[in-house]
């Protein structure tokens, strides 16, 4: 029985859409080594203070340091660290493992229950180049819908690196080669460096100025003091030993006038497969924030009742879901991170059953990520005749 109230009750409903909340981009993911701070754990570094503070003063032999020094020459950023050297265990760095590069990966696992978010960029210099490591990488990218930044192993000539990237056949792994020149702050001297970490921070800038519909190829790397090899570069003959690289779905960096600049744009997957939701690096990072935003929002829709009215379906939660979503992808057209895109409701997969059971079925339909130019091709016609008809409108009164 219902109680007694001799009086007015007033009772809010919501409707209309549910506004979303973009995933960050901009997160690195590093795993590495450092003397001081507590291994096997997530620490958060967003400036060079916070690098000093957890894993002390940079010290030779030691990746952590160095790497987030690469990332912070572009702009300070969100870096989420892992250190997998513990003094317990390891007598001196020397002695971290392959397999224990892994584990440290593998905590990344954690990072949406810790801290609200997973990292979207994963770096690990002077350990990626490992089968082993590298491997994990990808996995793990593809659990968190995140890219692996892979290096070829040090002294690869093109072939070698060719073969090495061969191992690979994803769209979230993105190989790097050769390694590059970059200051050593111990000793003050140019010394080989892992063009990953440069390339990560480079990334993270792209992101931030432009958007990470933007791809981070033909854009310029700062601390690039040389090459671990100088390859020749010809524009316009794909034969040249930067084209062919770059052929082969691996990324290198081109030198020209406008100084060092990383170059290209295809992941892994590239050239087995070609279709450009695998194969540019914009394409797929844009595809992966979106279904992760997605998903992150519509959690809170969960167990809500599928129709609250049926005389104004508009106003059920089954109904604003997709509103929410036609809304986001507006958004994105109207800011220019994707050309087109729709949510639809397949009448097709929502069957009796599958409703009956709980189950709802949405698509986005003709979604589209601007591709790179990669190819610029002008056609120049040349007209013989032209200097007789310029010739005759100068003389051609003449008697």
């Amino acid at each position: 029985m219902a109680e007694f109230l001799h009086g007015v009750v007033v009772q809010g409903k919501n409707t209309g859409i549910i506004p979303f909340v973009e995933v960050p981009s901009a997160i690195i993911g590093l795993v590495g080594t450092a003397p001081q701070g507590e291994p096997w754990k997530i620490h958060t570094v967003r400036n060079w203070d916070d690098a000093v503070n957890i894993f002390g003063n940079e010290t030779a032999g030691y990746t952590i340091h160095r790497a987030i020094r690469n990332y912070f020459n572009y702009r300070e950023t969100t870096v989420l660290v892992i250190n997998v050297f513990d003094p317990t265990v390891h007598t001196d760095v020397s002695a971290v493992t392959a397999t224990d590069v892994v584990n440290g990966l593998n905590i990344f696992k954690r990072a949406k229950q810790e801290l609200g978010f997973f990292p979207k960029i994963l770096d690990a210099p002077n350990f990626s180049h490992d089968l082993t490591v590298a491997q994990a990488m990808s996995s793990l990218a593809d659990q968190i819908r995140a890219i692996a930044l892979v290096n070829v192993p040090e002294g690869a000539d093109i072939t070698s690196a060719v073969n090495f990237k061969n191992n690979f056949s994803s769209k979230r792994v993105y190989v790097f080669y050769p390694k590059v020149y970059t200051l050593d702050a111990l000793s003050g001297q140019p010394s080989l460096d892992w063009l990953s970490s440069v390339a990560a921070g480079l990334i993270v800038k792209i992101d931030y100025e432009k958007g990470f519909q933007n791809s981070p190829s033909n854009k310029e790397l700062k601390g690039i003091l040389g090459l671990e090899f100088i390859y020749e570069y010809i524009p316009d003959d794909p034969t040249s030993e930067v084209q062919y690289i770059n052929s082969q779905g691996i990324i290198t960096v081109k030198k020209d006038r406008a100084g060092y600049r990383l170059f290209g744009n295809t992941s892994s997957a590239f050239p087995a497969n070609t279709h450009p939701a695998d194969v540019f690096i914009n394409w797929v990072r844009v595809a992966d924030i979106l279904d992760e935003t997605i998903q992150d929002n519509l959690i809170q829709t969960l167990d809500e009742n599928i129709i609250d009215n049926p005389y104004d379906p508009t106003t059920s939660i089954v109904y604003r879901v997709r509103e929410s979503i036609d809304d986001l992808l507006n958004t994105w057209k109207a800011k220019g991170i994707i050309i087109s895109g729709e949510a639809e409701v397949p009448l097709e997969l929502n069957t009796p059953s599958e409703l009956a059971s709980g189950n709802v079925h949405y698509r986005i339909n003709n979604f589209t990520v601007s591709t790179p130019m990669q190819g610029i091709t002008i056609e120049r016609i040349a007209n013989s005749d032209a200097l007789a008809q310029v010739f005759s409108k100068l003389f051609g009164g003449n008697q």
